[in-house]
């Protein structure tokens, strides 16, 4: 297909056709129909693998909670479960630097293993 990649939109209430930058594409094309991500996209990504690291966390936190209430596990994951203030305060206020939020992750993905495999040394 040679159509033109046009990433405008038309406002439903004037008809009028605006086009700005970015325009909140996804995806951008390339050759042969070949679909390029936005960086707006992997932003999206990663605030979807960040949500489901945390989530993951609390789930298996509340499993070894469970079945060994005594591990010292518990305490240092519900600490993580807090998201520090060099992250994020709300939804104006976090740091625009990667290094902070990546250490994070990494904690995170630290803390998320190290549970599974003390709930794997408890059969589970």
């Amino acid at each position: 297909d040679n159509r033109a990649w046009k990433p405008s939109i038309v406002n439903i209430f004037t008809g009028a056709t605006v086009c700005r930058n970015g325009m909140g594409n996804l995806v951008y094309p390339g050759p042969e129909g070949k679909l390029y991500a936005s960086l707006r996209l992997e932003n999206l990504r990663d605030g979807i693998e960040d949500y489901e690291y945390y989530a993951l966390l609390k789930r298996r936190t509340a499993e070894l909670r469970r079945v060994r209430p005594d591990s010292p596990l518990i305490a240092e994951a519900e600490a993580a479960l807090q998201v520090p203030a060099d992250v994020a305060v709300d939804i104006d206020q976090y740091c625009h630097r990667p290094e902070p939020l990546m250490r994070r992750h990494d904690r995170l993905g630290d803390l998320i293993e190290r549970i599974q495999t003390a709930l794997a040394a408890q059969g589970r």
